[in-house]
């Protein structure tokens, strides 16, 4: 027997009775949780603001399995919200080496005033920026290394346990299992990051120990699984096609069960797509129904708790948090793969937290009706939600959005998935209409300013014609008067020579009667 600081015990790996074998059967009771689970709610306010993304609504539910989602901003803000304060990320043993600098004591000063801010969040302040200008080369580069070291620390352990919990729920099974042996040893090292338990000798090597027995355990179960089916080929007709289409099957079945990054929920689907296509081709229900007996017996390798807690060792505090919390973030699923030639718009899209969207991988949406009852019920919600935000124009880049995805579901489910977009079309119908009553309105006013306009012209007009006929008379009299006035001038002209003829005999005679006085 051997035992760890954690208080684990566990028998030699190759004993009969190694703990592993125990460990399997376990159905893991996460009962310390509260199992009360928060339904979707769609009547709620909406939020403030506008969404040019579906992906970027907050609490958005999953168009698969229907539990809430985190947009990238909540997920980022979750992640930010577990982060470590200043004074907390300077106690960190690795920045041993800077504890004499310049640097450090700088950044020392710094935590004094605001013990509870990261260091990152801190010197991104243009005060504190300006201080670190006078440092000198040597002491940025010193400063860049430990907000390096310090960047991505949480809290301990339990503090940030008491946010995951908030999560688990929502998260996959195997995340479930891995936020069980979080709680135990946030429990057992109080006052350590789970960066810092994850590797410690004694918790990481007793994980691998696990990894490796169900590695192992799973290839024992492959080589025999796969030797049965080998087995069953003899009852198979004696073709040379079949034999290539059973050689095939035999290599699809191989790659899918050893995929350990597929869900085991996938890789069923999978394997019962191939196998239904298979043996569709030939009429012997007993040797189907031997094949299918197999089929369901095959082992799945997968990415257990234990798996993630190792690759976890190479990963920063917050980049655990935010591996586990990425499982239940909003992602773009596409109706029709891209692997298919289905294209990246809009209406080639519903919203699948990634766990969901990791194991639809390249299924049909008709498997997935089949499996999932409450697949076409979680689809509908989601529309009835988004609907609500197109309707309050929340989302303005969408109006056409339920019509497209209707039409595109219809088609990849031959008509099966049929969601209900009436309150929809409602709406869009009576916007046109009171869109139709504003135009007309507007229409008949214009009519009536056009008539009036109309009106206006026209007494202009005769006004004009009435002055036309005014002025073509005075230009009449004009002429008679034109005429009038050359007659007077040549007159006036004459007349003024007889004036002038006469004066000048006035003057003679005038002058004639002076001289003979």
């Amino acid at each position: 027997m051997t035992r760890f600081a954690g208080g684990f015990k566990f028998c030699n790996i190759n004993s009969k009775n190694f703990f592993y074998g125990i460990y399997m059967n376990m159905n893991f009771s996460i009962s310390f949780f509260d199992s009360k689970k928060s339904a979707p709610n769609f009547t709620g306010r909406l939020p403030k603001g506008v969404f040019y993304d579906i992906r970027d609504i907050p609490n958005l539910t999953c168009a698969r399995c229907g539990k809430k989602m985190m947009s990238i901003p909540q997920r980022n803000h979750f992640v930010t919200s577990v982060r470590a304060g200043s004074r907390a990320e300077l106690r960190n043993t690795a920045l041993d080496e800077f504890r004499t600098h310049d640097v450090f004591k700088f950044f020392s000063n710094l935590s004094k005033k605001h013990p509870f801010t990261p260091l990152e969040k801190l010197v991104s302040r243009k005060s504190v920026k300006r201080k670190m200008d006078g440092l000198g080369r040597v002491g940025k580069l010193e400063a860049k290394e430990i907000l390096e070291i310090t960047g991505g620390m949480t809290k301990n352990a339990p503090q940030v346990m008491k946010k995951l919990n908030t999560i688990k729920d929502q998260v996959p099974k195997n995340y479930q299992e891995l936020l069980f042996y979080m709680d135990f040893y946030a429990k057992q090292y109080p006052k350590n990051t789970f960066s810092e338990i994850f590797n410690k000798p004694e918790v990481w090597m007793y994980h691998d120990k696990i990894a490796r027995a169900r590695k192992n355990l799973f290839l024992a179960q492959r080589e025999r699984a796969m030797n049965k089916l080998e087995e069953l080929e003899k009852s198979l007709p004696d073709t040379r096609h079949m034999q290539k289409c059973f050689d095939k099957v035999k290599l699809k079945t191989l790659s899918l069960i050893s995929d350990r990054n597929k869900p085991n929920a996938t890789k069923r689907l999978e394997l019962v797509d191939i196998y239904k296509r298979f043996l569709g081709s030939f009429n012997s229900k007993s040797v189907a129904n031997k094949f299918w007996q197999q089929v369901n017996e095959l082992p799945y390798s997968t990415q257990t708790a234990d798996n993630l807690l190792l690759n976890m060792r190479r990963c920063t505090d917050t980049e655990i948090v935010r591996q586990i919390a990425d499982n239940m973030t909003s992602t773009f699923e596409h109706i029709v793969p891209a692997s298919k030639g289905g294209s990246v718009a809009k209406h080639n899209g519903l919203c699948f937290c990634q766990a969901c969207n990791q194991e639809r991988a390249t299924v049909a949406y008709t498997i997935l009706l089949g499996k999932y009852p409450e697949f076409a019920q979680n689809v509908q919600k989601q529309m009835n939600r988004l609907v609500s935000f197109i309707t309050h124009g929340k989302l303005p880049t969408y109006e056409e959005y339920p019509k497209k995805v209707k039409k595109t579901l219809l088609d990849v489910t031959n008509q099966k998935l049929r969601i209900n977009i009436k309150k929809y079309l409602k709406f869009v119908d009576e916007k046109a209409q009171n869109e139709l009553v504003k135009a007309k309105a507007l229409y008949d006013n214009d009519q009536k300013l056009l008539s009036h306009a109309n009106s206006n012209i026209a007494a202009n007009d005769a006004k004009i014609e009435e002055l036309k006929r005014q002025i073509q008379k005075l230009q009449e009299e004009k002429e008679i008067l034109d005429f009038q006035k050359q007659r007077y001038a040549q007159k006036s002209v004459i007349s003024k020579n007889i004036y002038n003829e006469a004066k000048l005999k006035a003057n003679k005679a005038t002058g004639d009667l002076e001289k003979d006085k």
